[in-house]
């Protein structure tokens, strides 16, 4: 989403209105859960389901007319162009889409992510795969951990965008063990050193907390469950 306001002098504010536009597509055609730690939010996911795959073109047109300021023409075109190359990488089969996972800067490497990723997976219907993209590698490991695997590795926008992980979780999955989980993650690591680049640090504006959550039920954590696990 960074790529979309790239150069502006302040991201924050329109990322922030992008995510909360988002949750309100999110609402009309998928589902969406809030992570609450004594209370708070500390997270969030959003997912649609195998009919629908991406939101409405006639849906995100009438957002877009409703906030003309925050969509300038290269934010729009960018928009389109990733849009377009996510849509060829996504598996042919009927998958739910995770569209997006956060957690806010505060309650990171806590365990939170994958809490509430674990939490997403178990409310799926039986034999249900999901599909998801992520341009930030320091996710890629956790999704491994839940099963995912990488499909493909792309440049977005005909290379102008940032480098993508389409990721996939099959229907049926053979319950893997602690030793094969973590020797997936291993590979993945061991891939990107031979590639010569380090996973990017990725710092999610702190006004994401503001964005507006309506409707969505909360999955209440107790703060001592948390208490010394990573993420």
């Amino acid at each position: 989403m960074r790529y979309y306001f790239e150069g502006d002098e302040d991201r924050s504010e329109p990322v922030r209105k992008t995510m909360t536009l988002a949750t309100s597509l999110t609402l009309r055609f998928g589902a969406a859960f809030r992570l609450d730690l004594d209370g708070q939010l500390i997270g969030a996911a959003l997912l649609l389901p195998p009919a629908v795959r991406d939101f409405p073109l006639s849906a995100v047109i009438a957002a877009v007319l409703r906030t003309p300021s925050l969509w300038r023409p290269r934010a729009l075109r960018r928009h389109f162009g990733v849009a377009a190359s996510i849509a060829a990488h996504r598996p042919p089969f009927p998958s739910w889409v995770l569209l997006s996972l956060g957690i806010e800067p505060a309650g990171q490497h806590r365990g939170h992510g994958s809490y509430l990723l674990e939490h997403v997976l178990q409310s799926l219907p039986p034999r249900s795969a999901i599909c998801l993209e992520t341009d930030n590698e320091r996710n890629v490991p956790l999704y491994l951990r839940h099963g995912f695997d990488v499909a493909s590795e792309f440049v977005p926008h005909d290379g102008k965008g940032p480098r993508t992980w389409a990721m996939r979780r099959p229907c049926i999955r053979l319950r893997e063990t602690t030793a094969q989980a973590k020797g997936r993650r291993r590979e993945f690591i061991a891939s990107a050193s031979t590639r010569g680049r380090r996973p990017r640090r990725h710092h999610v504006g702190r006004r994401w907390r503001r964005c507006e959550w309506p409707m969505i039920a909360p999955i209440a954590r107790d703060r001592r469950c948390s208490s010394g696990q990573a993420s």
